[in-house]
Parts: C-alpha cells; structure tokens; sequence
C-alpha cells in the first residue's frame, strides 16, 4: 500500500545505513505543516532493514512511504481503507559499486578530512511481484521461499547502480514481454494485463490503468477515498496510486526516497527495493482523510501544501507538489523505465530552497497554568535566601521580585514607586503618608554628548510631589507601611500611625495605569492632604446636579501645579467636607470617616471644563487589581487587560501607552476620554473611561526554526556550495573543542546558557540545512549529557528553588553581584531563555529521530519557563509573569536591589530571545497556550521596541537628542541611559541589542532601522582589543540590510574564529542565516 508519492531529487548525498534510518525517523518535519505523533511502530520494520544495510547512494528517484501491516494503516469508514495486494514474491541479489564518503569517528579531534572510497554492496532480498504483471502465480511461486519454482526464471543480477531496476529483470516466463537485464521489462501488455479499475467515493467513472490511457489514470485519485475492486488479474488494489507506482516502477525497481520535498528530512533511498516492497512490507496505500490535500500516515501527517517544505533547483524540469501533480509526473506510466533511468543520473542540483511555513496556532485560553509540579522534585529547597523580608511585607504570595513596586519592600522602602502615569513614594520625613507626583518635561535633566549630537541621558526630577495624603495622627514614630496582596499589576498599600494597624489606617490600591491614585481611610483617622511648598488656592468646584456625597477640590500647590482632590462619602458623614489648615500647607477633614475616599489626579487646565467634569463623574471611583486575560485563533490574538473595580458598576479613568494604541480593538475608540498626561519614559499617555484594555490584531507567525527576516521571503534558497561552506564552518568551530567541557566550565547562568545556544544552533543547522547527520548527532549526544548534568546539578554553579521568594534561582549569594546577580532575580529571562531555547532545539531534533527527550524532560524545563512567566495566579510555586511586564509590553531586568530610578531594561534582544524560546518550547512539547503566548509576546514586543528602546527616524515618543543616539541603552522607568552596565563602547551599546541572532530578532527589528543604526552609528566603529569580537555581532547584524556584508565578513579568509565573533555566536549558523538572504538579493542562486 503506497500511502503518498513524493517526487522528489536527491543532492547526491551519500548515507550510511543508520543515517537511512535517521531519515525515515525525521520524516515528519516540515515546519507549520506536520504534528508528529509518537506513534511510529508502523515504520519499526523498515528502520530495523534499512539499518541493516550498507551505505548507498542516494540516486533521486521516487517513492513511498509504506506500513509493515494492513492493520497499520488507519481504517475509518470514510477516511481511509487498507487493502493487501494479493502479492507473490522472488529472491533477487545484487551486487553495486557504491562510492561512500564517510566522516572519520574522531572528527571532533581531527581535520575531518572526508574519506572517499569505493564498497562493493551485495544485497539479496525477496522482493514483490503481482500474477498480472510477472505472470507469476500460486502455481509457480513458492510462497514459502518467495522464490520462482522456474529456477532460471528468478530476477538476474544483471543491473548497475545507474540503471533503474539496479539488478534483476523479470522472469522468463512473464507475459510482459521479453526482460532487458538491467530494467524492468514491463511494456504495455504488463499495463494491459494488469487491467485494474479504480474509483473515487465520490462516484467519479473508473479508468482502466493501461498504458495508452496513462494521463488519466494518473489523475484519478484526486485526494478522493479510494474504493477496492478485484480484477480478472488477480490483484486486490487499494487505490489509483498504488496501481500507478506499480506500472510506473515495474518489477523489482522500485526505490525509496524520503526527500525535503515532502517532509524536509535527508535523502533516503533504498538499494533495489530492499524495504518498500519486501515480503515483510507489502505495498498499501492510503488515501486522503480530510479533503485533497490531507494526508496521514502512522498520525504523523503532512499536507500537499506542506510539500513544498524544500525542494530542488538547478535540474531540468519542474518540481510537482500536489499529489495529482507527482502522479502525473512519474515516469514509465506506459511500462516503459526508460525515463525512470534518465532521471536517476541526473546531476547534483546547484541550490536547495527551504519554506518556513506560518503556523496556525490556536488557544482558547492564552494564560492556562503551565503545570503544578513541585519544584522540590528537581531541585533542593532553601529558605536561606539572604534577602530580608521587611516587617509589614507580607508572604501571602509568591514575591514579585522584578515589579513596578520593588523599591516599596526593599531597602528603606521611601524609594519611588512607578505607577504609570503617576510616580508614589512612602514620606517618612518632614512628610508622612504617601506623595503622589507627576512628570513635568520642564524638569527633566539632560547630560552627556554623544557623537550623534544627541545627550547621552536624561531623568525626571523624583522627589518634586504635588501632593502627600495621609492623617493628622501619621507621623515621626507613627508611621508604619504594609505591602501585601503582591501581584502581576497591582499591590496593597496600607499606612498607619499604629505598627498593628488594626482598626486604623489608609489603604492604598496601586495599579499601573490607574487614572487617580486613591486613598480609603478606615478607623478613627482625620484625613489629611499637604501640598508641596503649600496649598497657594483651594477652590471647590460645585455642579447643578451636585450629588450631596462627592466633592471636588481644586488647588494649587507651591510648586505651581494644579490638582484636583476629588471625595466620597459615606451616606452616613454627608455633611464632611476637607478645609484649609492654619497655616494654609494642607487640607484637613472636618471629621473622622470610615470609609472616606480621597482621590487625588493631576488637574487639566480650567478651560478643559469637559475633562474636570470627568474627574467628579468618577469620583470614588478606583481599581484594586488587573487581570490579562485572551485567547489566539489562527494567528488572531484577542486579550484585554481587565481592571477589578471596588464596586462592579464602576467605569474607571485608566492610562494607556503609545503601543497599545497601536494594538487596541477598535471599540476603544469609543472609549477614549480625551485625557492626556506625560510619562517619564514613553511619551504621553492616553485617558479611556473603562474596564477593559482591549486589543484584538494578528500575530506574525512566520517565526519558527529557519531563519527569518520581516517582509522578506520565507522561501530560503541555499546554493550547494553555501551548504557546503556551512558544514566546513561548523567542523572548523568543533575541531580540537570538547563540546561537554565547554559548557560544563562555565560559572554564570548567562554564560552557561550562551554556550550551551551556541551549540544547539550549530546542530540545528548541521541537521536541518546542511544534513549532516554524523556532526549534528555528536553534538545532540553532547547536549543530552550537558542536559543530564544540569538537571543533575553537576555545574559548578547550580540553581535551587527558593521557598523565601518564591522561584528558581542561582546558589551565587555570598555576593550580590555573583552571576550576574541571578541568586537576587535578575535577568532570569535572559539568563533562562538561551537554556529554554537549547532544550526546544535538542527536543526537536531529538524528535524527528523518534526520541522523547522532550517529553522525559518536560517538566523540569518548564520550571525554568514558569520562573520567568508562570502564566496564572493557580501555580503557587512562582509569581505570574516574573519579568514581562503586560502593561508595558516588555520585561522587566532588575532585581532585589534598590534604584531610585526603577525598574530597568537593558537588553532588547535578549529579552525577545526569552518569548521566542519559550514559543519553540511550547511547540515542542505540544502546549499549545505556551507557543501561542510566546508569538503574542513578540508581537507586543515588535510594537513597544519600536517606539520606546529602537529609534527609527522620526521617533516622536522620547526627546529629539535621545532618540539620535537609535538605541536607548538602558531604559529606566525614569531615567533612558546611553551606555550598559558592562562597556560604554558604541559596539557594546548597539552589540547587545543585536544577540541572539534569531529568526525572533528578524521579527522585532526592521530592516529600516537596522540600516539607519548603521549609517548613523555603527559604519564608521573602531574597535579595540577589548572590544573587537563585538565586529562578529555587528556584521552579523548587517544581514537585515546589506545581507552580502554580512557573508563577506564571515567567510573572508582571514576571519578569526577566537578573534572576530563573540563566544555565543557560531560561524556556522551566522552563515546559515545569512545566505538565504544573500541569494534573495541577487535574484536567487545563478
């Protein structure tokens, strides 16, 4: 039974028979088409053969996947029925000069200089021969021996390996005609004898398969069920396809090819048919099971579409990829095998295209618990972490540890606290309660030149508030602050003038984006509002409709900014009202009020009366928490960021970012409140009367392994010599080097996660584009031990759960700044997406070879994965989404450490590298939430980037003189700095935003900017000697724009592998990357 034809050139590659193996293991790997099953029995038998042979050489002919028995292939009324051919069999044996190259067994070592040689391969195999085309018969076939009772008119070993039979012709006494050694002799009276009709299910006129109505015949299937007659012939046929391959191929000439073309693995073909028509694997077929492209074999299934994952060029003729299109092209229709010799010595092709196809990926839900393991299961717990919990901050959830509110539990807690639009702090000084501030653009400072003309900083003044709201009985020694309920966006706030604060104190609800910062006095307390430098005016501002429990203050402080105190009261105190203090520096209460709100927003100017009007509309209005919530359906993502208000009929003023409006649902604009306010960092922000953030827009999904750059083509030609120049890089990169010492030497996650990258780049490379099987199976043994050793905690840095905080986190604690300050939460998403992404990579090779790496190490790799973004409030191990900030749109990298100018980003690509490893996870392990989480991180990514961290021209959200420098360097929540904490050196600056090279980093950064960074940046850098492997990441980087630089760089001769590359980055996959796009700018490969 033939359950696909796939036409398809071999390059001419020479496989040994474990790699014939590998092949049929990796049949299922076109990207964006296939869903491989680990159901593979079906195909046992034919890797037990095929490992049993020698090596052969791959010729480029056709054929067919197969089963080892009928009741393999899937049998469902309406999808597919399996039929066994009333077969009958021969010995044939064969004896082929074969020239093999192999790869010496210590290449690592060695040169790894190829060895050529010539090895005599005799095969003897029973092979398949039906009543109608051999004019065998039950009369003079032994079906025991599978030999021919004739004696002499067995298969003669008269063929050559360029022949199409390679070995045997057809029995004497066939009535097919007179056998030609070497080719199968089957001319039109074997097509007529067979006279086998065929009928679609959907009552389509059958078609006698006969050598002069051959165009028909070949089309027959269609995609269409198959029914099964019998003939006069004596042959039970499943199906036109299998009748077509078996006149098509006659007698003992059928080979084997799994090829790119249909399911992107190596070439395999099979020495004459010692598998796909064995007695051990008679032929069936299978039809299409859902419509005429769908194809299923063993569940591994691959569409017609999905065909076109690689395929040959540079050869004579077209390459079909339908399936009525491969029926119709194979050769010797009408018997003959004289085309089918023609075309197994044609010559090498001069290029290979790969396709990355766009996934449709879909989930109902983005955020569904990623697993509830416990940590403990693979690593110790602690609770030795050094980090002091405060008195007043509670442990009642997983700590937040790289959040907006930070500063507010550590160190002295009187840092800022970044809400977005406004900035809180805890006064303990000659103010007591909590100041609220907004950004003045007139009081940022600017520093530093640059040699872009621009300033290489600037910040926003951070101790300048408007207001301080607290109680007349909060002060020196009675003020005390708690911090609970620590979550995603929001955290509790509570201030007291008694350490217990049992009965009195303000709660403060702090949510980023929150339209007015809200105060609710609980207990006995006389609530108080000071203005800095004074209160200079204090109005009320009455309305007609005045409604008897809301009040709305206007007042001006001595700083000259106007603020609007908005109050709700309690049915029971309508007649409180706030009045001026004796010295005119604060308002005071009339009374005591449990359950008095005061609210405090920056005022709009007294001609803006719609939007003052607003403010006392929503007055007691406020959100407690937000939630992000959302689904995917095939690239559409819909989420919203939903707000919890006090009262559920609430529509609350909420702020939004310059990248959401790029993201936002269309209802938003109706929602729009025509508020606007400065941030300190990211421009102006938006003002929507709402609930809900909306967004709703399409998702990129082109981002899978091959390289990938946005609005370039996804179908990536190769030249053979480029391939070939790819395998010699990376045997360059691996002579003399121990892979497993390498990465087992490192002491730091970071550099640790680099290396271990590195080489499972080089072995994604070396297995899916260069198909080197030998190479790309040293390093993946390498990997798995590396793997083994760190899920074992042999590095010399390990990691442990922390019971304390809440997450996975390094041993390094004697020093803060040990390993990169892992042991304190920073950068995990760096430092774990280079680990995360190894493990996709080994998972995804290791897969198409038939393992289950992926799946035995499943949940230790998702403890990693839910450090960094446990996507729901149900695990209980980790904090929800670590370090991605969803409000912001990015990550997060600072620590327990505190800064008065926040929270920190500094690496842009390493932080997309993180939502890209985490997607290729996720799709490895078949968590469907998870890949589609990642792709809608990078979709958010690709927008807040552009506008807040990667400055094309015209960039209008940061200052003029910032923006000329077309990186931010670091991004503070207050403060953009030119420089990174390692190196103020342009290359260090820009290098750092350029690593990984992905095909994530060529969705996020565009071609546009990449090219403007260069001519204003980066053209004329001179490194030093410190600093000169940074050239490797800068050219590397030239691919988006100038893609012949980039190869010029790295396969000039005097390129330096110690010298011109960072040690994270791989010569081989710089060029795998790379000459895609090269050959795409020339036209393709000449």
């Amino acid at each position: 039974m033939i359950s696909k034809l796939i036409l398809g050139l071999a390059m001419g590659l020479l496989l040994s028979g474990q790699a014939y193996s590998q092949a049929v293991r990796d049949l299922a790997k076109v990207e964006g088409a296939l869903s491989v099953s680990t159901n593979i029995t079906g195909f046992q038998d034919v890797i037990d053969q095929v490992e049993d042979k020698s090596v052969q050489h791959t010729a480029g002919l056709r054929v067919v996947v197969v089963y080892e028995q009928p009741t393999d292939c899937p049998v469902n009324a309406g999808q597919a029925v399996a039929t066994n051919l009333e077969t009958f069999y021969t010995t044939i044996t064969t004896t082929t000069d074969v020239l093999v190259t192999k790869v010496p067994d210590n290449c690592l070592n060695d040169a790894c200089e190829l060895q050529v040689e010539t090895v005599q391969v005799t095969t003897t195999f029973t092979t398949f021969a039906d009543s109608a085309a051999t004019g065998l018969s039950k009369e003079n076939v032994d079906l025991g021996s599978g030999r021919s009772n004739s004696g002499d008119n067995r298969a003669k070993n008269s063929g050559s390996a360029n022949s199409g039979l390679t070995g045997g012709s057809l029995p004497e006494n066939s009535d097919t005609g007179k056998s030609t050694p070497g080719k199968a002799s089957s001319g039109d009276s074997r097509s007529e004898s067979s006279s086998v009709r065929g009928s679609g299910s959907k009552g389509s006129d059958s078609q006698v398969l006969s050598g002069e109505k051959k165009d028909q015949a070949s089309n027959q299937n269609n995609g269409k069920g198959s029914s099964h007659r019998e003939e006069s012939g004596g042959i039970v046929v499943a199906g036109n396809l299998a009748v077509n391959i078996v006149a098509s191929l006659g007698f003992a000439s059928t080979k084997t090819i799994f090829t790119d073309a249909a399911t992107s693995s190596v070439e395999y073909e099979s020495m004459p048919t010692p598998v796909s028509m064995t007695q051990a694997n008679p032929l069936y077929t299978l039809v299409p099971v859902s419509g005429p492209d769908a194809i299923v074999v063993h569940e591994w299934s691959f569409s017609a579409s999905a065909t076109a994952g690689m395929e040959f060029r540079g050869i004579s003729g077209s390459i079909a990829t339908g399936e009525a299109e491969l029926v119709n092209s194979a050769p010797g229709v009408n018997g003959s095998t004289n085309t089918l010799v023609a075309e197994s010595a044609q010559p090498i092709p001069k290029s290979v295209v790969f396709q990355s196809q766009a996934m449709c990926v879909s989930a109902d839900d983005l955020f569904a618990p990623i697993s509830d393991t416990d940590p403990s299961l693979f690593f110790g717990k602690e609770d030795t972490h050094p980090f002091v919990i405060l008195p007043g901050v509670s442990k009642d959830l997983p700590f937040q540890t790289n959040n907006f509110y930070t500063n507010l539990f550590t160190g002295n807690q009187d840092k800022a606290a970044y809400v977005w639009p406004y900035i809180v702090k805890w006064e303990k000084e000659s103010k007591f309660g909590l100041s609220v501030q907004y950004t003045n653009p007139s009081r940022r400072t600017f520093g530093g030149e640059t040699s872009s003309g621009g300033n290489k900083f600037y910040f926003n003044a951070i101790n300048v508030p408007g207001v301080s709201i607290g109680a007349d009985s909060i002060k020196q020694g009675q003020n005390y602050m708690t911090v609970s309920q620590m979550k995603l966006m929001s955290v509790n706030v509570k201030i007291s003038p008694e350490a217990s604060q049992a009965e009195n104190y303000i709660e403060f609800p702090l949510v980023e984006g929150m339209g007015v910062v809200t105060s609710i006095y609980h207990g006995l307390l006389f609530a108080r509002i000071e203005g800095n430098g004074g209160i200079s005016n204090f109005t009320e501002i009455e309305y007609e409709s005045k409604d008897t429990l809301k009040k709305l203050y206007r007042i001006v402080v001595g700083t000259g900014e106007t603020w609007l105190v908005l109050v709700k009261i309690p049915e029971s105190h309508s007649s409180f009202e706030l009045k001026e203090g004796d010295d005119k520096t604060f308002l005071i209460g009339s009374e005591p009020v449990n359950g008095l709100i005061v609210q405090v927003a920056l005022a709009p100017s007294e001609e803006e009366e719609e939007s003052q009007a607003l403010y006392y509309k929503i007055a007691g209005q406020h959100v407690t928490d937000a939630k992000v919530s959302g689904s995917m359906d095939c690239g559409t993502a819909r989420y919203k960021i939903a707000y919890e208000t006090a009262n559920s009929s609430d529509t609350p003023l909420i702020f939004a970012l310059d990248h959401h409006l790029r993201l936002f649902d269309g209802e938003m604009e109706k929602r729009a409140a025509n508020i606007k306010m400065e941030s300190t960092t990211k421009g102006m922000m938006y003002g929507y009367l709402t609930k809900e953030l909306l967004f709703s827009h399409g998702v990129d999904t082109n981002v899978q392994w091959l390289p990938y750059l946005k609005n370039k083509k996804t179908d990536l030609e190769y030249s053979m010599e480029q391939i070939e120049l790819i395998r010699e890089a990376a045997t360059e990169e691996l002579r003399n080097v121990s892979v497993i010492e390498v990465m087992m030497n490192e002491d730091t996650q970071y550099f640790t996660g680099k290396v271990v990258d590195k080489y499972a780049y080089m072995m994604y490379a070396l297995h899916d584009i260069v198909k080197d099987d030998k190479l790309a199976e040293l390093l993946l043994a390498a990997l798995k031990e590396f793997f083994k050793a760190y899920k074992a905690h042999g590095m010399k840095t390990n990691l442990f759960y922390d019971t304390k905080l809440g997450g996975v986190t390094s041993s390094a604690l004697k020093d803060i700044k040990a390993d990169f300050r892992n042991g304190f939460y920073s950068g995990h998403n760096i430092h774990y997406g280079y680990i995360i992404h190894a493990a996709a990579l080994v998972g995804y090779v290791d897969s198409l070879k038939g393992g289950t790496w992926a799946q035995e190490n499943k949940d230790f790799i998702n403890m990693l994965v839910r450090d960094v973004a446990n996507p729901s409030e149900e695990d209980k191990y980790f904090p929800v989404s670590r370090t991605f900030d969803w409000f912001h749109g990015h990550s997060w990298t600072g620590s327990l450490v505190v800064v008065d100018d926040g929270k920190d980003f500094s690496s842009s690509s390493e932080d997309v590298h993180f939502s890209y490893a985490m997607k290729m996870w996720g799709k490895v392990i078949k968590d469907a939430s998870m890949e589609a989480r990642g792709d809608l991180m990078l979709s958010i990514q690709t927008e807040s980037l552009d506008l807040y961290f990667l400055y094309r021209d015209g960039n209008l959200v940061v200052p003029s003189t910032i923006a000329s420098n077309k990186v931010a360097g670091i991004l503070f929540e207050n403060k953009i700095d030119y420089t990174t904490f390692f190196g103020d050196s342009p290359e260090e600056k820009h290098g750092v935003q350029m690593i990984p090279m992905t095909p994530a980093l060529g969705l996020v950064r565009s071609s546009e900017f990449a090219e403007q960074e260069w001519n204003q940046i980066l053209h004329n850098v001179q490194t030093d000697e410190r600093t000169e492997k940074w050239r490797g990441v800068l050219n590397a980087n030239r691919v988006f724009f100038d893609p012949a630089a980039a190869w010029e760089y790295f396969t000039n001769p005097a390129f330096d592998l110690n010298r011109d590359m960072d040690g994270g980055q791989s010569k081989a996959w710089a060029l795998a990357f790379t000459a895609p796009f090269v050959n795409a700018a020339n036209g393709g490969v000449n």
